[in-house]
């Protein structure tokens, strides 16, 4: 089990500052397996410590209201404390040095900073506590936008969508088949703007899934990759050589191709080279979920509520972000100024590097059953560069 503590101004620097929420969620993770050459894997309780945030020191004042922020439901003490996380909080724009609320007086200067003020306010009104609330959003709105080559791997979604999410998951993991429905049902929802793309993270602690990941790169070698991998996480159980035969008849593959395939070296390459990947971008366990290169961390965020709010608010952010950059490309062609790319407001990361945005949600939403709780990773990972 891995939990992420907060070490700043006003935190705890102690496990306790985990809430009870992130501790149940851990306990029913899949187990990281970053050491790919001797296959072993920790099982030990570790402590991730985020690093503390650059806060602007001013007098915080009274309380005020922000256009286009809703505090109406906030009591006084959950207003002080988002008053003061707004106040303090840099602004989630490259070129803004200012805070949070300063940023939103600009009227439209970035596009993340009223998603941002939001996404606090919501924090506040749950009760988190500003260790918690101050790493969740150095998390979200963090620069450090993890840049990811799709490669040949299974994408479903348009490629002109706004918003990429990426997976990497394990077909033995409980976890990974509980984040799929979530998944599919966010595509499906959004079939213009969200694209999904699997990548594979065989675990050695799960007996069958090197075979589970061999088995659909069969199935996509014949255009069959969605429909092996929904019969896969529905049969956790059942992964054995001859099931995985059954389950590639069953979608109407080639036989004699699957087999080929099945066998053919080529397949453990690319999960080899999948698991590298994911290691390098700090998994330390399944699934590992990056949104427009950042991490969708299930020791904060929640696949039942925040997953939904996260991708609306990532898409209303990439269209303003577009129409701003827009309408200053059109004055700088008027008046011949700024012939370079004009940045993305919402993100940290230039234009010409094709990451995307730096959205937070707005609101929590179901997004589908939660009972049961999602994966936290088990292993501890670089913690995220500071705003």
């Amino acid at each position: 089990m891995r939990t992420r503590i907060f070490t700043g101004a006003g935190a705890i620097a102690v496990v306790g500052v985990v809430s009870f929420s992130a501790l149940a969620a851990a306990i029913g993770g899949c187990a990281g397996d970053p050491n790919a050459k001797s296959r072993t894997v920790t099982t030990d309780a570790t402590v991730a410590i985020l690093p503390e945030p650059k806060l602007i020191t001013t007098a915080v004042g009274t309380p005020e209201e922000l256009p286009g922020v809703d505090t109406s439901k906030l009591n006084a003490r959950e207003r002080e404390a988002y008053w003061r996380w707004v106040s303090q909080l840099y602004a989630p724009c490259p070129q803004i040095a200012a805070s949070i609320a300063d940023c939103v007086k600009l009227d439209g200067a970035c596009a993340a900073c009223v998603p941002a003020a939001r996404f606090l306010a919501e924090r506040a009104r749950a009760g988190a506590p500003s260790n918690e609330a101050m790493a969740a959003f150095q998390l979200r709105f963090s620069a450090d936008v993890k840049k990811v080559d799709l490669l040949d791997s299974p994408v479903r979604g348009p490629a002109s969508a706004p918003v990429t999410v990426i997976v990497w998951s394990d077909y033995e993991c409980p976890a990974c088949g509980f984040a799929v429905p979530f998944l599919e049902e966010i595509q499906e929802k959004h079939p213009n703007d969200v694209r999904i793309v699997h990548k594979l993270y065989p675990l050695s602690t799960h007996p069958h899934s090197r075979q589970a990941a061999r088995a659909a790169l069969a199935a996509q070698k014949q255009g069959k990759y969605w429909e092996m991998e929904k019969l896969l996480f529905e049969n956790q159980k059942s992964l054995e050589d001859s099931d995985l035969e059954g389950y590639a008849k069953k979608v109407g593959l080639d036989m004699a191709r699957y087999k080929r395939d099945y066998a053919d070296k080529a397949a453990e390459d690319v999960i080899d080279r999948d698991r590298a990947d994911a290691d390098k971008h700090g998994l330390s366990g399944t699934p590992f979920i990056l949104i427009n290169g950042r991490e969708f961390d299930l020791s904060f965020f929640k696949l039942g509520g925040d997953l939904e709010s996260w991708i609306t608010t990532e898409i209303e952010i990439t269209r303003k972000d577009a129409e701003r950059r827009a309408v200053a490309a059109v004055g700088a062609a008027l008046t011949g100024e700024g012939r370079g790319p004009v940045p993305p407001v919402g993100t940290g990361v230039p234009a010409a590097s094709g990451a995307s945005t730096a959205p937070a949600p707005s609101a929590s939403t179901n997004a589908g059953p939660s009972s049961a709780p999602p994966a936290v990773p088990a292993e501890p990972k670089a913690a995220p560069k500071k705003p």
